[in-house]
């Protein structure tokens, strides 16, 4: 697993590059902060029906209590 950031004021210029390079690789791309997953092929989860994963919903592991 990678992880690859950048600044958020740059995303809109930066995101549809860093998609499209890697799904030509075959990776899948996940962007915490929309909630959506590019996959290879052009789909997109979390596209049309609002976020498919929300990063506040989940707690650390290590806090049970």
């Amino acid at each position: 697993m990678w992880g690859v950031a950048f600044l958020t004021q740059h995303s809109k210029d930066v995101l549809p590059f860093v998609v499209s390079v890697s799904n030509d690789l075959g990776l899948i791309v996940f962007d915490p902060q929309l909630g959506k997953v590019y996959v290879p092929g052009g789909r997109v989860l979390g596209h049309d029906d609002g976020p498919l994963f929300t990063m506040k919903a989940y707690k650390p592991w290590w806090k049970v209590w």
